[in-house]
């Protein structure tokens, strides 16, 4: 199991948004359909709910995920063309990336074309690449211009080798 850490920022607005799409399809079901009871209702509602929450994360975001599963294994040189893909697909897709709260019931406060560039760069790193590394965290600041994430490794990046500079000198 691989030691990098995994960061994920969550926007608590989307949790409120899962709350109600699942209360609405509930309310849909018992006044629209032919419920006998509330309870029958909220039990359907929430087949429906988990079936479309497993869907939608598990289809669309496939490269991403593929992405992950290969960092957690250690196995970063095989993660970056998922991670390219990712970010061919969510570019190609935009809406889909912008939209996530909605299609993908996504809590992510990040992007996946934005995770995807962070992750394309730390898999670099854990290959001891840092010039890849620097260059996609650079890419993921200039696309990305509030990219904490980007931005914090990049300064990281620099002390490191203003020190290493120092060290020379």
């Amino acid at each position: 199991m691989s030691k990098v850490p995994l960061i994920r920022h969550v926007s608590y607005l989307s949790q409120v948004l899962h709350v109600l799409l699942f209360l609405s399809l509930a309310a849909g079901l018992f006044y629209a359909g032919d419920m006998r009871s509330l309870k029958d209702a909220l039990f359907l509602g929430a087949v429906m709910y988990i079936a479309y929450l497993v869907v939608a994360r598990r289809v669309i975001p496939r490269w991403h995920r593929r992405g992950i599963k290969l960092v957690k294994a250690g196995a970063y040189a095989d993660a970056i063309p998922a991670f390219e893909q990712s970010y061919a697909f969510f570019s190609n897709h935009q809406w889909l990336d912008s939209k996530r709260y909605l299609v993908l019931l996504s809590s992510s406060k990040i992007s996946y074309r934005e995770m995807a560039l962070i992750s394309i760069a730390v898999s670099y790193g854990q290959l001891r690449e840092g010039g890849k590394s620097k260059e996609y965290y650079e890419r993921a600041l200039k696309e990305f211009p509030d990219s904490i994430l980007a931005r914090s490794a990049l300064n990281m990046i620099k002390k490191r080798e203003s020190e290493e500079t120092s060290k020379k000198s």
